[in-house]
């Protein structure tokens, strides 16, 4: 089995991304200094694109565990498969436990799922639902989305992301030509030869393309030590 040491202009330490994904706490609680409340709960959202077994539960289980590092007994991570009531309605915790001001909502295999369309809107109105379930006025909540078909989902759940993952390059032409203006050919085309080295090989895929409002890359994702993913699907009735 040939170990893949490829190196690329495009790589960029997935350092960048998690900073930009968990703010320091001394930014997240930060005194306004003003006499009268505001809502500055910072929100991250990102749209997250993968073929079926390229790794996307696999990288969200990493990102729960670099928050949960960060943030310790102060965040908690819940987790989905495509059922966005659920995870709206019971991500902030359940009854009882202690209030986390800083929340990660993943949904992943979002597509093709029958969506409750009353749920939607509670996507934009993260800040306000996180303000009433904390009550505080200060936190973080960071959404993934994960779905193989960006189109295929709600305009008003993809639009506007903080960020665009993406684990493997699309097949059909309208999420395509999406990567494509994204990313541009040249790193389409090298990262499709390092998913073309990683099946050759029988490896892993621990690579994802990224790309923020000023700036796109590609980082080597490590495997998580414990997995911080707490899986609502069972509060709400199939």
């Amino acid at each position: 089995m040939t170990k893949i040491e490829r190196k690329s202009k495009f790589e960029v330490p997935i350092d960048y991304v998690l900073n930009k994904l968990f703010p320091s706490a001394d930014i997240i609680f930060k005194d306004t200094g003003l006499d009268y409340k505001t809502n500055s709960i910072m929100i991250r959202k990102v749209v997250f694109y993968g073929a079926e077994s390229s790794g996307k539960t696999t990288t969200m289980r990493y990102l729960a565990e670099e928050m949960t590092k960060r943030y310790k007994e102060y965040s908690r991570a819940s987790y989905s498969r495509g059922n966005l009531e659920a995870l709206m309605t019971y991500g902030w915790g359940d009854e009882g436990e202690d209030i986390c001001p800083i929340n990660m909502l993943c949904i992943d295999d979002l597509t093709g799922e029958r969506i409750n369309r009353d749920f939607v809107p509670q996507i934009f109105r993260l800040r306000h639902i996180a303000s009433e379930v904390n009550r505080r006025n200060n936190g973080l909540v960071v959404m993934l989305i994960g779905t193989h078909d960006i189109f295929g989902i709600d305009k008003k759940i993809r639009i506007e992301p903080t960020f665009y993952f993406y684990k493997s390059v699309p097949r059909n032409k309208s999420d395509y030509t999406l990567a494509r203006n994204i990313f541009g050919d040249g790193m389409l085309m090298e990262f499709n030869k390092y998913l073309v080295d990683v099946e050759d090989n029988g490896l892993p895929p621990n690579k994802m393309m990224w790309a923020d409002r000023c700036r796109v890359g590609i980082s080597t994702i490590p495997l998580a030590e414990k997995d911080y993913l707490r899986s609502i699907d069972d509060k709400v009735d199939e």
